[in-house]
């Protein structure tokens, strides 16, 4: 198939396979060589000057070329510098249902340009999700793909009991929301905003979660095993009976901060501002890892 100068292949098999519904896979049958016969409002154009004669769409290019990829392997991977709006216009276009079923919560009534992005600030984060969206998305993925919400507005939403493992919030604002007993191993927090969020029970382990602000949040029962929480906010939280152990806490503000039995095994404190720390039952003087220098 040819959008504009550039020419794609896709294997009919990978069509039907991940999108049946789709109209490729009308325009494409599976049983035999031919064409079917298009529907009245798309006239089929072939470019018989190319040698592979491909079928020409007046689409973009650029936005059709992560819809091809999620055909060819079944997962949605799209670029940084990609419009997700831009995407999920292609998927109505060719009914992609899975991704536009994936897509449709992550896209406000309008798309912003990279340019109107960078220049729009927080403005470029009005885009909402509902916790319905969010199951939604949830399973049309497989387990353990890479789901990229950055930069969306999330705030108070309630995402307990989810599994959510390697979810990319960066750069989210995720202030209120609840994350009780979810699945966050894995997950990206890097740069998010989560303050007075609810982390209660939810499994952090092996999370990035650098430079993030979780001030006033209640991170009790967490597991953060071996997480990344380095040069982050955690201002008056409290980690009551959570643990810890193998987490990097360089340079991160623990001030007023609750760590009442909190297992802290070779978690890595350096440079970190532990003033007025409730620290009854823990383990701050076991294996070096009081280290603040």
């Amino acid at each position: 198939m040819q959008c504009d100068e550039r020419v794609f292949l896709v294997s009919k098999a990978n069509v039907h396979l991940n999108a049946p519904e789709s109209l490729l896979a009308m325009l494409f049958p599976e049983d035999d060589g031919s064409v079917a016969v298009p529907p009245a409002q798309l006239p089929l154009q072939r470019n018989d000057t190319h040698p592979l004669h491909p079928v020409v769409f007046d689409r973009s290019p650029k936005y059709v070329e992560p819809l091809l990829q999620f055909l060819r392997t079944g997962e949605l991977v799209i670029p940084n510098d990609v419009p997700v709006h831009g995407v999920l216009l292609e998927a109505r276009y060719f009914n992609v249902q899975r991704v536009m079923a994936l897509l449709d919560g992550m896209t406000g009534p309008y798309s912003l340009t990279n340019d109107e992005e960078k220049g729009a600030g927080a403005k470029a984060r009005s885009r909402w999700m509902t916790r319905r969206e969010v199951e939604r998305m949830l399973l049309t993925v497989a387990p353990g793909t890479r789901i990229r919400c950055c930069g969306l507005n999330l705030e108070g939403l309630d995402f307990s009991d989810l599994d959510l493992s390697f979810v990319d919030f960066s750069r989210c604002c995720l202030n209120g929301a609840v994350f009780e007993r979810a699945d966050l191993h894995h997950a990206n927090f890097n740069m998010a905003s989560a303050q007075r969020c609810n982390f209660t029970g939810a499994v952090m382990a092996s999370a990035q979660c650098a430079e993030a602000d979780f001030s006033d949040s209640n991170m009790s029962k967490v597991d953060g095993k071996y997480g990344n929480f380095s040069r982050s906010n955690f201002r008056r939280c409290s980690f009551d009976c959570a643990d810890l152990s193998f987490a990097n806490m360089e340079g991160s503000d623990l001030t007023a901060s609750l760590l009442t039995g909190t297992a802290l095994k070779n978690c890595c404190f350096k440079r970190a501002i532990l003033a007025d720390i409730e620290r009854q039952g823990t383990s701050l003087t076991m294996g070096g890892v009081l280290n603040i220098d």
